[in-house]
């Protein structure tokens, strides 16, 4: 089998994971829309600024960790893919389970 490399093009620091991206989104464009999602299948898309993603991910978490969610521990997600799928994925992240 042959193999191929090639260099990276960016270094990345393995002390860093998805939740820094966040947090760097936030402190550089937190007003800014990050996505949008509907409440109602038939209403109209809603802005979610980065802010306001964050802090509803950081409230999430919060409430995982009160229900008993502990770092490392395996969380399995149900849904089809939605804003509070992205939403939940952000939250079990920052509460350190995976």
């Amino acid at each position: 089998m042959d193999e191929i490399s090639v260099p990276l093009a960016v270094e990345v620091d393995p002390s860093r994971n998805l939740n820094h991206l966040l947090a760097d989104r936030v402190a550089a464009k937190g007003d800014e829309t990050l996505m949008e999602h509907k409440l109602d299948p038939d209403g109209p898309w809603v802005a979610v600024t980065a802010r306001e993603f964050d802090a509803r991910v950081v409230a999430v978490a919060k409430g995982l960790v009160a229900k008993g969610v502990e770092p490392g521990q395996s969380v399995g997600i149900m849904s089809r893919t939605r804003f509070e799928w992205s939403l939940l994925d952000w939250a079990v992240w920052a509460a350190g389970a995976v």
